[in-house]
């Protein structure tokens, strides 16, 4: 896999003004921050830190990402239980608490990250007038937000990322391998949740991606872009109700490998449209279909292209991932029920 190109002198420093430790000093004592670190590379499955290693260095992400592995009772091998991107710090409360760390933190595929040892953070704040006491108010600010904000253990996120980052195939693999019972979500840039999908014991029981449940949403998961986030709760008894009234009867492994299959073959299933971005119609009033599982899809697409309108613009209206709408409309346009 090729790497990225560095980043510039100027580029780390400004990772570093979005850290809530840093965000207050002027630019020149900023640089004085980023000259007393360093910066490391890490290849794919490099290790940044391991469980049990001394709370003696603050790092930032820069670039990529860091999973967080850690064994449990469970599972004594580790398993990913986070996953840290650019931007976000680690170590920065050990450094503080001497807690030793409990888990460790590796690269999954590449990453750029800024690091600097428990002797300069210190020597900063002593010799940058007024820092310590910025660092004093950050982690005021960081307990009495955790004291608002806390909301138990049932909403905990405890599998996190930005998709940009992370594979969702896999993120779904490891929660299926793992066995994990809980509920994964994803939201969209602004943290409004999208999808959610209920696993019980590494079973994926029900989905809902906006209007569409069942089969179909877990499908339109691996469909959509990757901004946003991803997150999952454990829950001991989840309510399968809300997520979805659609249950879901394949295997784990089967709907992973299904949903592949059907990206894969997106691109090929829109080419059947003569133009697949320009606006279609109906042609017809009575809807001639033969495929029982796709009928009730099959008259909504009829039914909204009473008046022109682009496929694609029915992604969020129809219930149905955007491989089976586009297969819909192409049936239809091949029968000549719209056009």
């Amino acid at each position: 896999m090729i790497q990225p190109e560095r980043l510039l002198p100027g580029q780390v420093v400004r990772v570093l003004r979005g850290v809530d430790l840093f965000a207050a000093l002027s630019d020149a004592d900023l640089e004085r921050v980023h000259a007393a670190g360093e910066v490391r590379r890490l290849g794919a499955g490099e290790t940044l830190f391991r469980a049990g290693d001394p709370p003696d260095r603050i790092h930032v992400i820069l670039a990529g990402a860091i999973e967080i592995v850690r064994s449990t009772p469970d599972h004594p091998e580790p398993i990913p239980v986070a996953y840290v991107s650019p931007g976000e710090a680690l170590g920065d409360m050990g450094l503080l608490t001497g807690s030793a760390r409990r888990s460790s933190g590796r690269a999954p595929e590449h990453a750029e990250v800024w690091t600097i040892d428990r002797a300069s953070f210190e020597r900063l704040t002593r010799t940058i007038p007024g820092y310590g006491m910025q660092v004093a108010t950050v982690f005021a600010r960081r307990l009495e937000e955790f004291i608002t904000h806390v909301r138990g253990q049932s909403r905990r996120k405890e599998l996190a990322g930005k998709l940009r980052f992370f594979d969702l195939p896999t993120v779904v693999q490891t929660l299926v391998s793992a066995n994990q019972t809980g509920i994964l979500t994803l939201t969209d840039a602004e943290g409004t949740a999208l999808a959610e999908v209920l696993l019980r014991d590494g079973a994926v029981e029900r989905a809902r991606c906006g209007p569409i449940e069942g089969e179909e949403a877990f499908y339109q998961l691996f469909m959509g872009g990757a901004d946003g986030e991803f997150y999952f709760r454990s829950v001991a008894e989840p309510n399968r109700d809300a997520v979805s009234r659609v249950p879901i009867t394949l295997s784990a492994m089967n709907l992973l490998m299904e949903a592949m299959r059907l990206v894969d073959e997106l691109p090929e299933v829109r080419r059947r449209l003569p133009d697949p971005e320009r606006p279609y119609q109906a042609r017809t009033d009575e809807l001639v279909w033969k495929d029982d599982r796709t009928v009730r899809a099959a008259h909504e697409v009829l039914a909204r292209l009473r008046t022109p309108r682009r496929i694609g613009d029915l992604v969020s209206e129809v219930p149905c991932c955007t491989y089976t709408l586009y297969r819909i409309a192409a049936d239809l346009h091949a029968a000549k029920q719209i056009a």
